[in-house]
Parts: C-alpha cells; structure tokens; sequence
C-alpha cells in the first residue's frame, strides 16, 4: 500500500511502495541497467515526479523522496484509491 514514511536515514519524507513480483522483477532489470538516468513517474499521463535512479531497485519495498509531503501525500492517496497504475518512463538524454 502507498504511504508516506520518513527515511530511516535523512528523516526526510518518502513515498513507500509495495511492488507485486512481476513488477519488482521488471524494475529491477530496468534500474540497474539505468542508474544514474532521471525517469518520470506519471499517474494518467501526468508526470507527479522525476526522481534519479541511485541504485538497482531489488526489493519488493521501493521509497521514491524528492517532493514535499503534501504532494507525496496527494500521490499515495491516489495510488491507495486504485483508479490508476504508477507508470515509469526513462527521460530522454
């Protein structure tokens, strides 16, 4: 379930996603062969953040930081409400 937590290390918010296994396969072989690549997260089309990928996305835990918490917030209730799918889409160079 989408939420808002803090970071364990930067206390700063994140948003916290639960990936079912097919998806934590696919982005695991999408992170890791992108690190360092900016992607867009879009819901209906529209891009909600831009984060950089830092690290190959292994877990079926993912926690995505760079927004303030209203808008993280805003986006996981989104998410929670199960009318659409977080898409991910690499930036162009």
């Amino acid at each position: 379930m989408p939420e808002v937590v803090p970071d364990l290390v930067s206390h700063e918010p994140v948003l916290s996603l639960t990936l079912a296994p097919d998806s934590r396969k696919a982005l695991a072989d999408f992170s890791t062969a992108n690190i360092g690549r900016r992607v867009d997260l879009r819901i209906d089309g529209t891009i909600v953040l831009s984060p950089v990928i830092r690290e190959p996305l292994q877990s079926d835990k993912v926690e995505i930081s760079g927004s303030d918490i209203h808008e993280l917030r805003d986006i996981a209730a989104h998410l929670r409400a199960g009318e659409s799918d977080l898409q991910i889409d690499l930036r162009s160079r």
